[in-house]
């Protein structure tokens, strides 16, 4: 099982924020791989030897993206979610906007 795979079993909402990083981790690695690639594939170039493809790379990367997407979409609302506004109603939320509206002075006169 590849570590992408191992991404299907996490489900623990308390364990988002881990899950972003381990996410980061796999970007960060195949980041770092694909510059590799590329430096292979100029030498390869400059002996004239046929171009090695890595297609696995791109596989790996398309198969994280939705993990990632997910998991930073997630913690993203959890973290507003703590912040509490979406504990009160729209009328409470709408009052709290207009009056951060009216006092940042920058409404428009007529």
């Amino acid at each position: 099982m590849t570590k992408v795979e191992e991404f299907n079993d996490c489900g623990d909402m308390d364990m988002m924020q881990q899950y972003v990083k381990d996410v980061m981790q796999v970007q960060k690695k195949i980041n770092e791989l694909t510059g590799e690639i590329e430096f292979i594939n100029k030498e390869e170039e400059l002996f004239q030897w046929e171009i090695s493809n890595y297609c696995e790379i791109d596989q790996i990367s398309t198969s994280l993206e939705p993990y990632q997407k997910l998991f930073t979409t997630v913690l993203k609302w959890q973290r507003t979610r703590r912040s509490g506004w979406t504990d009160h109603s729209w009328s409470w939320i709408l009052r709290k906007l207009r009056r951060q509206w009216m006092n940042s002075g920058k409404r428009h006169t007529k």
